[in-house]
């Protein structure tokens, strides 16, 4: 294994020891495969299984995907590609007593919602959505485009008698949860969810948990009464940071086998509240000017993994379910998960990787690899983006890995204003970042 590694890190692959009659578009595709950077290598085994059909009906296609692919990373996420993969795939093993298991792809469209929400310059930037333990049906936060304004508008007139007229100001998107079963040809809303954000089920797929007007929310998955579990302003829950609202101060959450919700704040701590309702208690104090966001359990209580540090050089830890020290498990990552058997994921630079993981010990056993090259990563890209550090994706029990395209969200560099008394604004030439 280590000789392989080393090979695959430092050795240029000798592609003149394929068959002499080897098409030269197979070469292509093959040198496409084992590309050492992940921006320029292809994204998975479904695409080499598309570009070999295509390449068999139509020789010239072999590269026609990567252009299209590009164009889409600067668009509103409009839709989700679903990975059906086999556990062992993920683990990075193969059974040999095992028949092979094909790879399934495909794009999941998000109709009737137009764009995963909420978003930040045409990107969404808090968790927005979540697939069912037995990869059947994914949850998502999704915006609506807002009808038409009314064609009546104010008239003015002018001291010449001239009239003319005001349109109505704009009405922002509309947002709200959607389930998409695979099996469905379009999404169905949940009633009473809108202004949902921040996607999480509970175990046993039952409930969906949300926030919407500054509290933390669950709804059956299958419809139903919406409860109110925490209001974010109560129980001694002042906003940590001028930066962040105190309703809004919620940076990933997870449901616990044990009845309970755990959250994170903006500049704070892992906080956790009855998911039957109740007052919020602080569970982590991050390190001054550090933060703990995006919690997500290990199986059996063996501790939270976590996201810890700040946008600019963050990491994946864990920490004991019921307090204790933090370890470091992986440096410069965000939005860690296990996937069992003996896998961590997690986030770096626009792309999800995986590394082996021992459960029982807690800790990394070896080198990731890449998964998949273009995974939307709110990492930086200004406020609010920069600040969830949120890796667009989810793994069911069953092995299907559901993910949003785009790579990592671009920065936006800071600029110096001019702010006049009525709020407006004025950039100063030639300041910019």
């Amino acid at each position: 294994l280590t000789d392989v590694l080393g090979a695959v890190l430092h050795s240029t692959p000798d592609l003149g020891s394929l068959p002499a009659g080897t098409p030269r578009r197979v070469r292509e595709l093959v040198a496409s495969c084992l590309e050492k950077d992940p921006r320029k290598r292809l994204r998975d085994l479904g695409d080499a299984r598309r570009e070999l059909e295509r390449a068999h009906d139509a020789p010239d296609s072999i590269a026609a995907a990567a252009p299209a692919r590009a164009r889409r990373r600067n668009q509103v996420v409009g839709a989700l590609v679903l990975l059906a993969i086999p556990a062992a795939f993920l683990a990075g093993r193969a059974l040999e007593n095992e028949p092979a298991r094909a790879i399934t792809q495909l794009d999941l469209a998000l109709a009737p919602a137009e764009a995963l929400g909420p978003t930040a310059d045409s990107r969404p930037y808090r968790p927005a959505f979540a697939i069912t333990s037995d990869g059947r049906r994914v949850v998502f936060s999704g915006t609506i485009a807002a009808p038409p304004a009314a064609a009546a508008a104010s008239a003015t007139s002018d001291a010449s008698g001239a009239s003319g007229a005001e349109p109505a100001p704009a009405t922002p998107p509309a947002t709200c949860l959607f389930v998409r079963p695979l099996d469905a040809a379009e999404a169905t809303a949940l009633p009473g969810t809108e202004g949902a954000n921040s996607v999480f089920l509970s175990p046993d797929d039952r409930l969906v948990g949300f926030l919407a007007d500054g509290e933390i929310r669950t709804v059956p998955l299958t419809g139903g009464p919406v409860s109110r579990i925490a209001k974010l302003t109560d129980g001694g829950l002042s906003s940590s940071s001028p930066l962040v609202p105190a309703d809004r101060d919620l940076f990933g959450a997870c449901f616990d086998t044990d009845g309970s919700i755990l959250f994170g704040r903006f500049r704070d701590g892992l906080w956790e509240v009855p998911a039957a309702g109740g007052v919020p208690r602080r569970l982590t104090t991050p390190p001054p000017g550090d933060h703990h966001r995006l919690p997500r359990l290990l199986p059996g209580g063996r501790g939270i993994l976590f996201t810890q540090g700040n946008d600019r050089h963050p990491r994946v830890c864990v920490v004991p379910r019921r307090g204790g020290d933090v370890r470091v498990l992986v440096e410069e990552a965000t939005d860690g998960r296990f996937v069992a058997p003996d896998r961590l994921l997690f986030a770096r630079d626009g792309a999800l990787l995986a590394a082996p993981f021992d459960l029982e010990r807690a800790e990394v056993t070896g080198p990731a690899v890449v998964l998949v090259a273009n995974l939307l990563h709110a990492y930086d890209g200004g406020r609010p983006a920069s600040e969830v550090l949120t890796a667009f994706f989810d793994v069911s029990a069953s092995g299907t890995l559901v993910y949003a395209e785009g790579g990592r969200i671009p920065l936006s560099p800071s600029r110096l204003v001019w702010v006049a008394r009525d709020g407006t604004v004025e950039p100063i030439a030639g300041l910019a970042g």
